[in-house]
């Protein structure tokens, strides 16, 4: 499935593929399958994002339209649109998320430039306020939206400690994906890493706190590390 025109108007790849699209950005290789998903969680951002250029064809139409045999997958709420897609002939996810504001609502927000519906998740605004470009060499190479690493790591703890007890595979996974980012930040970046923090203090307290209750998943170097730019 082509998403460059998805990208060119703006749209964020976050989550596992965004992880290793730092791969490149960063000039590491991160070892561990268990590391990737096969979800794809795609965030349009609604304060840039452009109206993709084929007005005849919307980017539901094109997900739905793509040689991937993607149908919706219905909710849990039937009197909610879906928001993710699936595939039937791969083991591919694909899910359209938006930032939530205000009280918790998890009704699904319209996203007019993708004629499509996105599922509201907290705490996200925090990874569009700093958007990065990689490269992922694939096929004939793509130029992607992704979040700065440094925020993508403390989001990860943010994201951690939110996962139900059922999920342990998953924390598991985000733990490790923030410890290895902030491995190699520490040394390469340690600025940036300085920058995120400053950035997760200006957001809602409830932000902090949930990222504090992962920490003691970190190695104690990683921990040493955030805990010096916390206080």
């Amino acid at each position: 499935m082509d998403l460059t025109g998805y990208f060119k108007a703006g749209g964020l790849l976050v989550g596992s593929h965004a992880f290793f699209s730092y791969e490149n950005m960063l000039g590491y290789s991160f070892k561990g399958s268990d590391l990737r998903t096969s979800d794809i969680d795609l965030v349009p951002d609604t304060g840039i994002m452009l109206a993709l250029p084929n007005k005849e064809e919307s980017f539901k139409d094109k997900i739905l339209n793509s040689s991937f045999g993607f149908f919706e997958v219905p909710k849990l709420n039937h009197k909610h649109p879906s928001t993710t897609f699936k595939s039937k002939k791969q083991d591919i996810r694909l899910d359209i998320i938006t930032p939530m504001y205000g009280p918790t609502n998890t009704k699904p927000i319209y996203i007019k430039a993708l004629d499509s519906y996105a599922e509201p998740v907290r705490f996200l605004d925090y990874l569009l306020d700093d958007v990065q470009q990689a490269a992922v060499i694939e096929g004939s190479g793509l130029i992607i939206n992704v979040p700065h690493p440094a925020r993508y790591a403390l989001h990860k703890l943010v994201v951690c400690s939110r996962r139900p007890a059922a999920d342990s595979n998953k924390r598991k996974k985000d733990a490790r994906q923030c410890n290895m980012l902030i491995e190699i930040l520490k040394d390469d970046d340690p600025a940036s890493i300085e920058a995120a923090v400053l950035a997760a203090k200006e957001m809602p307290s409830k932000f902090l706190v949930e990222a504090g209750k992962s920490l003691p998943l970190l190695t104690l170097d990683n921990q040493k590390v955030l805990k010096a730019y916390l206080k």
